[in-house]
């Protein structure tokens, strides 16, 4: 280990942790779905490419949605409304 790892690193957690846009959104994947994390706990994290993370995560989460995607979910809700609708309050 060098001087440079022992200043950042404090009883085996790491100070500073500098991963890529990707890796930063790999490890939130398996965060939400119970996998173990693949970047160590750390007090501060270092992006890089940052800029490019908004749009990756919108890529990697995000869901387009077409206009039959709507009417189609519209006219599956409809009979739900209808029916609240004439409940008595």
């Amino acid at each position: 280990m060098n001087n440079w790892e022992i200043a950042l690193c404090d009883a085996g957690k790491f100070l500073l942790q500098i991963c890529n846009h990707n890796l930063l959104l790999a490890d939130a994947i398996h965060h939400g779905s119970g996998r173990k994390p693949i970047l160590p706990a750390s007090a501060a994290l270092v992006v890089d490419e940052a800029y490019k993370l908004s749009e990756t995560a919108r890529e990697m989460f995000g869901t387009t949605l077409t206009a039959h995607d709507i009417q189609t979910l519209i006219r599956s809700l409809l009979p739900s409304v209808i029916h609240r609708q004439r409940l008595p309050l």
